[in-house]
């Protein structure tokens, strides 16, 4: 140990000091060093005598070597995923813009999308700023860009599980409507017997309206309608709560875990900042991130195989339910690529082992943004309306723009004290010859 500085962990004074003696002698510092353990010939234990304890206490000693300063390596990863994930924003900002602009796309399938990828989005890019320039912020600025990174990534992964519902309801209600037309002359009968209803009597009152009277039908589910506009509006309404309130309540409970003093170190905190800007154990990601993620993608999957189980019992013909099938399809695409991706990611985070082995799964996680892009934008019917709708204004704005530049560009031409613009020479001309 002679020649080699030492620092003390403190754990009573800071959580992050948190250390365990294994009984192979290496010693686990969970938050300092979460990547391995210190060897014997790394530390050393000593007895001290801790005022606030009023009491002796052993300690380890950690060493480390003066000029221990030694540059990381060159690693791949660093390049390959801010680049893809930066390659991504635009993809996903565009596909937002096309479902806000169109008004045919803007339904509730469409505004749901638009909150899924714009959260994407940001996450994105806040993943970006850490890996790009982490090491370089304050332990403040740190700890900030870590949460926000944790709010709009469990954010996208809700609106994705609001999309998810979304195709299950809507599916789930186009089988139950197509079962009850089926039930519709028993159900009528079954209204008249209950309501004490003679024929001509039932046939001069609405009978949807009746049958959902005696038997609290949904309108649906007897042809009735209602106005979709409003519904609709009350359905995102009832999305957007879910969708947000969830990550609210989980960074409320990660900030209160974290920050209040008084909680103590046996609880896994998340520990912001303290080594990087992310979670500094596997235990408070699994607890804090990765724990809700595996929640939404297991609903998720719950859904589109009850969802994938109606469209085949309601053996469909080719004519019939083709918004619900396409809708279907979409979602289903969207949670394909995210669920497999992000299966592949907690897989990579449990098993660890060297970076390089993950590089093609986690590349092509950054590169989501172009995959939502295709599935949403390229589709066949999506081009043709951005063709129709949005192209023509795009067009008139680029030439706008272009005469405008154009414009600007010549020089205005200064005139001398005869009328004419300077370096020309005119020769006279009489006024009385013709021109």
């Amino acid at each position: 140990m002679m020649g080699r500085l030492r620092f003390r962990l403190e754990p009573h004074y800071e959580d992050t000091d948190e250390f365990h003696v294994l009984r192979n002698g290496s010693l686990s510092v969970p938050y300092l060093y979460p990547d391995y353990y210190l060897t014997p010939h790394n530390y050393c234990l000593e007895t001290f005598y801790v005022v606030e304890l009023k009491g002796e206490i052993v300690l380890p000693l950690v060493c480390f070597e003066e000029s221990s300063t030694v540059e990381e390596p060159f690693s791949l990863h660093l390049i390959l995923y801010p680049m893809g994930l930066l390659i991504s924003v635009p993809f996903l900002v565009s596909t937002m813009l096309v479902y806000c602009l169109i008004p045919q796309l803007r339904d509730l399938h469409g505004k749901t999308l638009s909150c899924h990828v714009l959260c994407l989005a940001a996450a994105y890019v806040l993943l970006a700023i850490v890996q790009l320039g982490g090491r370089d912020f304050n332990d403040h600025l740190c700890t900030i860009i870590a949460f926000l990174t944790q709010f709009t990534f469990q954010a996208c992964f809700f609106w994705l599980q609001v999309m998810c519902f979304d195709t299950f309801w809507v599916i789930r209600s186009s089988y139950i409507n197509k079962t009850s037309i089926q039930l519709k002359p028993y159900i009528e009968n079954k209204a008249k017997e209950m309501a004490g209803i003679d024929n001509e009597t039932f046939d001069d009152v609405d009978n949807s309206l009746e049958m959902k009277r005696v038997f609290c039908l949904p309108t649906l589910m007897v042809g009735g309608k209602l106005p979709s506009k409003s519904i609709e509006r009350r359905v995102f309404l009832c999305y957007s709560i879910y969708a947000w309130c969830w990550p609210i309540v989980l960074i409320i409970v990660s900030t209160m875990i974290d920050l209040i003093p008084t909680i103590p170190s046996s609880y896994i905190k998340p520990n912001f900042g303290h080594v990087k800007c992310w979670y500094s154990s596997q235990e408070a990601e699994l607890n804090y991130f990765y724990g809700p993620i595996i929640f939404v993608l297991v609903t998720n999957l719950i859904m589109f195989v009850l969802s994938a189980l109606m469209i085949w019992k309601s053996q469909w013909q080719e004519g019939s339910g083709r918004t619900e099938r396409q809708t279907f399809r979409l979602s289903f695409s969207l949670f394909f690529v995210m669920g497999i991706n992000w299966i592949m990611e907690v897989i990579s985070w449990a098993a660890g082992g060297p970076k390089h082995i993950w590089y093609v799964t986690d590349t092509i996680n950054t590169l989501q943004g172009v995959i939502i892009f295709a599935i949403f934008v390229l589709d066949k019917r999506v081009l043709e309306l951005v063709q129709r709708q949005l192209w023509p204004q795009i067009s008139h704005y680029l030439c706008k723009c272009r005469k405008n530049t154009a414009g600007s560009s010549i020089k205005p031409k200064v005139m001398n004290n005869n009328g004419f613009p300077h370096n020309v020479t005119y020769s006279s001309v009489s006024t009385n010859e013709a021109p």
